[in-house]
């Protein structure tokens, strides 16, 4: 079975909330997947138009060797691989054919990989920079002669659990694949919500933002109340081991002879007394390090968030002084426009307070004319 191209857009769709803007159902476009979305799909395809995997316009990625198991990867539906094998129309693109999924194809890795396809004569990328699905995808789609592609549900901006995911340092690879596609004349869509291609201004030209001393501020915050939630867990951790010991001791469980000594030792009405009393100030420990414990990871929480925006959105200064913005970003229209007084290096200026009865007129950039 051999795949062939029909219509001239494709839409590539991802696992982030804005795939709903994807054109679905639209008869001149073609839509390729991925893993385990097909659920996705199914829930946004119209419903007047059957079914979204018999349309013809739907292909499929897996570009996972299955586990040792012969399952392959499918964190959010753990019946993926069956849908693979159940599939009779759909064309699945994996590394090579897999005789259980009469529907897979291989995907063309040596013409994606040496195919001479820049102007240059070289292939899309001479580093052969593949670091996920996506770009093996934009670069098939570049492959298979697609004059748009668009890009739905794909951000690659998540930095997972204390900053430990695979999404962020991909990005920069299907970001490259996007530059190829729009060099090559193909016409890319996103959606403005998406992630990819986005900065907050331009390095170097446009004025710095309160917005990134803001996060600054907050980051130090947060550094500071994670050390102190640090020390607060520990603290309650102690206390409660030290009450756990002390139970150990009084109710003779532990194999020492001299805990065994220490119950024979104590009047049995004072030892169960203090026992129950203990008891009490095991459970009210245990919440307070369980409350301690949440507190931490909210910190961290909020810190990795605030870090994360500073990465992707301010990375950097520009110039100190109030400059006026490039027409892509934000701007006070010039007539209207009250420039607030120099410092003179020793008074502070209070610049949010100065911007405040402007606020109503920052609009649209301004048209140069």
């Amino acid at each position: 079975m051999t795949w062939t191209r029909t219509r001239d857009h494709c839409a590539i769709l991802g696992f982030t909330q804005h795939n709903f803007a994807a054109p679905w159902g639209q008869p001149d476009w073609d839509f390729k997947g991925l893993n385990d979305l097909h659920s996705t799909v199914a829930n946004f395809w119209p419903k007047d138009k059957g079914d979204p995997f018999a349309s013809g316009q739907i292909s499929w990625y897996q570009l996972h060797w299955p586990g040792p198991d012969g399952e392959y990867p499918g964190a959010r539906d753990p019946q993926h691989t069956k849908w693979l094998i159940e599939q009779t129309i759909c064309p699945i693109w994996m590394w090579e054919h897999d005789d259980r999924i009469p529907m897979s194809e291989a995907y063309p890795l040596d013409q994606v990989l040496t195919g001479a396809v820049l102007p240059t004569g070289q292939p899309l990328s001479p580093e052969a920079y593949y670091n996920n699905s996506i770009s093996w995808m934009i670069a098939h789609a570049i492959l298979q002669g697609y004059r748009t592609i668009g890009l739905y549900g794909v951000d690659m901006a998540m930095d997972g659990v204390h900053g430990e995911s695979e999404y962020g340092w991909q990005r920069p690879s299907v970001e490259y694949f996007i530059g190829i596609a729009r060099g090559l004349g193909i016409q890319v869509l996103m959606p403005q919500q998406s992630e990819l291609l986005k900065c907050a201004y331009l390095y170097g030209y446009d004025n710095k933002m309160h917005v990134r001393q803001k996060l600054i501020v907050r980051m130090e915050e947060l550094e500071l109340s994670e050390a102190q939630a640090v020390d607060q867990y520990e603290t309650t951790k102690r206390a409660l081991y030290q009450i756990k010991g002390a139970l150990q001791l009084l109710s003779g469980d532990g194999l020492h002879e001299l805990v065994a000594k220490i119950k024979a030792v104590i009047p049995e009405d004072m030892r169960k007394a203090a026992v129950e009393g203990l008891q009490n100030d095991e459970q009210l420990a245990t919440m307070d390090l369980e409350a301690a414990k949440r507190a931490l990871h909210e910190c961290r929480g909020a810190k990795q968030n605030s870090k994360w925006v500073l990465k992707n959105y301010f990375p950097g200064e520009g110039p100190l002084q109030d400059v006026y913005r490039t027409e892509r970003s934000l701007m006070i229209r010039e007539e209207t426009a009250v420039a607030p007084p120099p410092s003179d290096g020793q008074r502070p200026v209070n610049r949010l307070a100065m911007m405040a009865p402007l606020l109503p007129l920052i609009e649209a950039p301004v048209q140069k004319e």
